[in-house]
């Protein structure tokens, strides 16, 4: 196998497999509900799930746009777009879920309207998502970071994430549902404590990897500097090309030409 085979991979198998244990998160749901005896509760968590569908992957160009900016930045050797790209979609992201916290009565009434539910299951519903809103930073803020690590060719991070949260969702909505007897509440807070750990876990690596001890640019500017509309002058920061750093990787992606793959890759999310 050809080195940029492997390279590709690399970054190909841990996307498939985060993208295989993303339904989980609403199966685990229904697979508890469905002990709870009666179908209104699978109707309810069902409706709730569908609703957040629909309202979070209006946004998935978080994702998308985000990973293939960052790749084209990446292979430029362009740190400050680099950073730039992270700060703006998190603050996009961010901005996004302010505004559905803002209208989050209007959009829920507006999908039961249209979906037209039976009043249990509709009592259920308002239960489930009105806990659940409150994971839109968590889950935006996650759309964002995930589409920056894709574009930083690291797919790895987005599948531990991923794991993480499904394992979080599973023990919490356990121990609250058969542990402390609460019904479609304790599945919803299960849904809404793995969010904002998938979240949080996410910035944590982020620092880590990337602005932590070996950060990938010698002088990171204010934050103001990367959410800037204009570009305020300054002398451009520069890549820390320390071994085993972000430059390494962008030299391979210049002589593998590792950019029409990884950008065929981010099209994928």
């Amino acid at each position: 196998m050809k080195k940029i085979d492997k390279q590709i991979l690399n970054i190909a198998v841990p996307s498939i497999v985060s993208n295989i244990t993303v339904p989980l998160l609403g199966l685990v749901d229904v697979a508890i509900t469905g002990h709870l005896g009666a179908a209104s509760y699978i109707g309810a968590i069902a409706l709730g799930g569908m609703l957040f569908n629909i309202i979070y992957w209006i946004f998935a160009f978080l994702r998308m746009g985000t990973s293939g900016l960052t790749s084209q930045s990446l292979g430029r050797g362009d740190s400050d777009n680099i950073i730039r790209m992270l700060a703006r979609s998190i603050a996009i992201a961010l901005a996004i879920a302010v505004t559905l916290l803002v209208l989050q009565v209007p959009l829920r009434e507006l999908g039961l309207l249209i979906m037209q539910p039976t009043e249990e299951v509709r009592q259920l519903t308002v239960t489930y998502y009105n806990i659940c809103i409150w994971g839109a930073p968590a889950t935006l803020g996650l759309f964002a970071l995930t589409g920056w690590f894709i574009g930083m060719q690291n797919s790895k991070i987005p599948m531990m994430i991923a794991i993480t949260q499904n394992v979080v969702n599973i023990l919490v909505s356990l121990v609250l549902v058969f542990g402390l007897g609460m019904r479609v509440e304790g599945v919803a807070s299960g849904t809404l404590i793995a969010q904002w750990c998938g979240f949080l876990m996410g910035c944590f690596l982020c620092w880590r990897n990337y602005f932590g001890k070996n950060p990938i640019v010698r002088d990171i500017q204010p934050l103001r500097y990367y959410l800037s509309p204009s570009p305020i002058t300054h002398q451009p920061s520069t890549l820390n090309l320390q071994p085993s750093t972000l430059s390494t990787k962008i030299k391979i992606a210049h002589k593998m030409n590792l950019i029409k793959p990884n950008f065929l890759i981010s099209l994928y999310y």
